[in-house]
């Protein structure tokens, strides 16, 4: 019995890796497709967010032009079917915010005291989601004044941004950057806190058809995943996004993944 255990471990943590090293393909791939739109729109977008109306932009030189409707069928496609798993999967924001937590850092908010603060800010990203569509509907897309050419990404382009930019875009942009240095002190805080299109997605994750679920049954409220968790969430939560590596920690075996109601794949107990 006791060898069997074992080997399910082992079998359990084969099929880990092989997810953990898939993760990582899919970023860099998704890093290669949408890194230079996903720059160009957080730093020279003349809109008020970025994937929107990318067909009548006055910038000239995006590949914004042509990768917006597959970006748009991913990023909705992939938040019906999973949830947040664009966030956890695709998104080049999550992957540097993934290689940050690599780096040295002084997390704030992983520790069990600080844990209400943490849940507070996760939910300012609603704010941030209603405050994106007030500029995408009321306020008509705010834009600059004239055509730019981006072309390679240089500092003489950016000082013509400056120049002709909307201060609406010039507060996005700083906010950006805050948000991106604070996931040096902070674990992804741009995705779990700022991210509008991170509240959108994890709505859509309530009603999704696969993903990580947790058996509240088993859960002995440890959490070892939230530890873990580059999100500070458990499964089911609207910050989930699906990286897995929750998946071998939970002492019990009661994190599995879930296509429709049945689960497909579940860690053995550790204990």
């Amino acid at each position: 019995m006791r060898n069997e255990v074992r080997g399910a471990v082992r079998a359990s943590t084969r099929k880990l890796l092989i997810v953990r090293a898939l993760r990582i393909l899919v970023q860099l791939g998704a890093l290669l497709l949408f890194g230079k739109w996903t720059l160009i729109g957080l730093v020279y977008c003349p809109f008020a967010i970025p994937f929107v109306s990318c067909r009548s932009c006055p910038v000239l030189e995006c590949p914004g032009r042509w990768l917006q409707p597959f970006a748009g069928w991913a990023i909705l496609g992939t938040g019906a079917l999973g949830g947040r798993i664009f966030c956890g999967w695709l998104c080049p924001v999550g992957l540097a915010g993934d290689v940050m937590r690599k780096l040295p850092q002084l997390d704030l908010l992983k520790t069990a005291r600080r844990r209400f603060a943490s849940r507070a800010l996760s939910l300012l990203k609603f704010s941030a989601l209603a405050f994106a569509l007030l500029l995408i509907f009321a306020l008509d897309n705010p834009r600059i004044q004239g055509a730019m050419r981006t072309g390679l990404l240089r500092w003489d382009t950016f000082r013509l941004w400056l120049a002709f930019t909307s201060t609406v875009a010039k507060a996005r942009l700083l906010v950006f950057a805050l948000g991106i240095g604070a996931m040096l002190v902070a674990s992804r805080i741009w995705c779990r806190a700022l991210c509008p299109l991170g509240a959108l997605l994890g709505l859509l994750g309530k009603a999704s058809l696969f993903g990580l679920s947790v058996d509240r049954g088993r859960c002995d409220l440890c959490s070892l995943c939230r530890r873990v968790c580059p999100t500070d969430a458990m499964p089911e939560e609207v910050d989930c996004i699906a990286c897995f590596e929750c998946l071998p920690q939970c002492p019990k075996g009661a994190i599995s993944f879930r296509l429709g109601w049945r689960k497909v794949f579940k860690a053995p107990p550790r204990r």
